[in-house]
C-alpha cells in the first residue's frame, strides 16, 4: 500500500506494507520538479499507528482529512486554524475562507478483517498518511472524499470494499459463496482525498490532474 499525492511539480507520500507482519514503515517526502530537474527524497522510519488521525502515524478504521490554514493571521482567518473531515460515505467540499498556504493531510481506510476457520482473524492493512503545503484562492472549492474501511471476510457473500476505491474480497473458492474450506478474505479499505473536482477518485481516472492529494 502506498500513499502518494501531487501538488503543482511535485509527488509526496510514503513506501511500504501497513501491516501486521512489519514494524517499520517508510514515510518519505519526494520532490519530482518537472522540467528534468533532480529528484530529492527524505525517509523517515516509524512505529506510529493510531485509531485517531495524527501527522505521520498510519490509520486504524476510517479515513480521514484535514486542512489547516498556515497563512498570516487576518480578520477572517487565523494561522492555525483546523478544518476536520470525518467518514461520512458521501463527497464534501472545503472552500477557502483566506487566500494563503495550507497545509494538506489525507488517511487512507483500513481494510476488512479476514476469516479463518469462520472466525475473524489477522491484521488488516492500515490507512496510508499523505500531507502536503498548498497556496489556495479565497472562495477556491475543494472537494473531499474520505475512504471507509473495508468489509470482513464472508462465506456467503463478496467482503465490500470501503467507500471511495476499496477492492472486493472473495472466499478461498475464489468466489462470494461455497467456499472450499471456511476462510475468506476482507475488503480493502477506501482511499481518501482532496481534488478540484467532485466525485469518487475512479471517476477522476482521465481527469488526474483535479486530484491534488490521495492516500
Amino acid at each position: 500500500m502506498h500513499g502518494i499525492f501531487y501538488i503543482r511539480g511535485k509527488y509526496y507520500g510514503y513506501s511500504g506494507s501497513f501491516n501486521a507482519g512489519r514494524t517499520n514503515m517508510s514515510i518519505y517526502t519526494e520532490y519530482e520538479y518537472l522540467e528534468g530537474a533532480e529528484d530529492e527524497e527524505n525517509t523517515v522510519e516509524t512505529k506510529n499507528i493510531s485509531e485517531e488521525a495524527i501527522s505521520n502515524y498510519a490509520k486504524l478504521g476510517n479515513g480521514y482529512a484535514r486542512v489547516t490554514y498556515i497563512g498570516e493571521t487576518t480578520a477572517t482567518c487565523e494561522n492555525g486554524t483546523i478544518y476536520n473531515f470525518d467518514y461520512t460515505g458521501e463527497g464534501q467540499t472545503f472552500e477557502v475562507p483566506c487566500a494563503g498556504e495550507y497545509i494538506l493531510e489525507t488517511w487512507g481506510a483500513q481494510g476488512g478483517r479476514a476469516l479463518c476457520n469462520n472466525s475473524a482473524c489477522g491484521t488488516p492493512g492500515y490507512g496510508g498518511y499523505s500531507y502536503g503545503k498548498i497556496n489556495l484562492e479565497l472562495n477556491e472549492t475543494l472537494y473531499i472524499n474520505v475512504g471507509g474501511q473495508g468489509g470482513l471476510g464472508s462465506l456467503t457473500t463478496c467482503a465490500t470494499g470501503g467507500y471511495n476505491g476499496g477492492g472486493t474480497a472473495t472466499n478461498d473458492g475464489g468466489g462470494c459463496s461455497t467456499p472450499n474450506d471456511d476462510d475468506a478474505a476482507g475488503g480493502g479499505g477506501g482511499a481518501t482525498h482532496i481534488a478540484t473536482t467532485s466525485g469518487l477518485l475512479s471517476s477522476l481516472e482521465n481527469n488526474k490532474e483535479a486530484v491534488i492529494i490521495v492516500s
